[in-house]
């Protein structure tokens, strides 16, 4: 295959080639230029597979990732970026379990107040229901007492009455 065939290939992004075009002169070079790109776009082409995957498994929920390859270049920015989201997304997720563990704590915590506060409540009407009652009672002894007083004083004008009559 010729130079001309091996970079239309590669414009088609196939990048399946081999350049095995030698030659002592500026054609020789070029070749030898060309099998060393395709060789860093072969390395482009694994850190592109590394980083989808990893993007992958950020999607379904596993946040703690490890890049294996050594990104050289332009893409070391972007290892240092999908490093610092996975490390920042970590950081957010740990902060959201323990938030939601102060919340369980304090819905427990007023759970049990309200539940002292009921149990108080339930206690108070007991001891005026029984207030009540002793109330109920005094009013019904005043009563009685206040009917055997009118009877008293009725008996006594009668008794007096009668000694008048008598004397």
């Amino acid at each position: 295959i010729t130079l001309h065939g091996i970079t239309q290939r590669l414009a088609e992004g196939d990048l399946d080639v081999d350049v095995s075009v030698s030659a002592d002169n500026e054609i020789g070079e070029l070749s030898e230029s060309i099998g060393k790109t395709v060789g860093r776009l072969k390395e482009y082409i694994v850190y592109i597979e590394e980083i989808s995957t990893v993007l992958k498994e950020m999607a379904d929920g596993k946040l703690r990732i490890t890049l294996k390859n050594d990104y050289k270049g332009e893409f070391s920015r972007l290892k240092d970026a999908m490093e610092h989201i996975s490390e920042s997304m970590s950081n957010v997720i740990v902060k959201i379990h323990e938030s939601a563990n102060y919340v369980a704590i304090g819905s427990d915590e007023l759970a049990n107040v309200s539940q002292s506060l009921a149990e108080g409540a339930t206690t108070q009407a007991d001891a005026v229901h029984n207030l009540a009652d002793i109330a109920n009672k005094i009013v019904e002894s005043v009563e009685d007492n206040r009917t055997n007083a009118e009877l008293a004083a009725k008996e006594m004008n009668q008794l007096t009455t009668m000694m008048k009559q008598n004397q």
